[in-house]
């Protein structure tokens, strides 16, 4: 996959933030700790979208003699296993 560069304006104390995590040395630099951010949030919003669909099947579906918070708690778990 091919880099190319997207720049971004920070706050001052945004981009301490950033170089305090380089150092703090979880991550190698400022962008590496940009970049996990950017994965972070894309992943969660794949597993929101996920969880949605299967809230809207299950309230589609025939009744299986759970409660909603039976099922919520069990697509939650479902959810977890596949992040």
């Amino acid at each position: 996959m091919a880099n190319t560069s997207l720049h971004i304006s920070l706050s001052d104390s945004l981009k301490q933030d950033a170089l305090q995590q380089a150092k703090d040395g979880r991550f190698s630099n400022a962008t590496e700790y940009v970049r996990h951010l950017i994965r972070q949030d894309v992943l969660q919003a794949k597993a929101q979208a996920e969880f949605t669909t299967f809230i809207k099947k299950g309230l589609e579906s025939p009744s299986c003699g759970q409660s909603p918070q039976e099922m919520v708690a069990e697509l939650k778990a479902e959810i977890k296993q596949r992040v």
